[in-house]
């Protein structure tokens, strides 16, 4: 029998991937219906055993897959050099602080401050800031 690489991330996806269908439909297959009420009789213990083995072996299964899948995004973005290039993260941070300015200018603490130092309702010009924090984020940060 020929050795299996499993340092070759295609051929452990597609083992571990194998692996987890196998685990799920026998976990489906045994545990079925039928083996619900053969449980209730006090039936075999083996079907239970095997329910909870298979499903087992399809969730930790299913867990590598994932990891390997995770590896590999990160690996192919940790050697992008230009990941950071448009600007994305800069977009967030703007977006992030209109979403903060929004929430203060809903804030009754903002409307009783701007009461008690005799000012207008700053609920309309907070507003109009977080609705421009993302370009005003991209123009001070690039």
């Amino acid at each position: 029998m020929p050795q299996i690489d499993l340092a070759n991330i295609k051929t452990r996806l597609a083992g571990f991937g194998a692996v987890m269908i196998v685990g799920q439909i026998l976990s489906t297959v045994i545990g079925g219906p039928g083996a619900a009420a053969t449980t209730a009789m006090g039936g075999p213990i083996a079907v239970v055993g095997g329910t909870v083995l298979s499903t087992i072996v399809a969730s930790l299964t299913g867990n590598l897959v994932a990891t390997d899948i995770d590896k590999k995004i990160v690996d192919r973005l940790a050697k992008n050099k230009h990941i950071l290039d448009n600007h994305d993260l800069t977009r967030a941070a703007g977006e992030a602080i209109g979403y903060i300015l929004k929430s203060v200018a809903r804030s009754t603490e903002l409307k009783e401050l701007a009461q008690s130092k005799h000012l207008p309702d700053p609920k309309k010009a907070v507003n109009e800031l977080a609705e421009k924090s993302i370009t005003y984020w991209l123009n001070n940060n690039t």
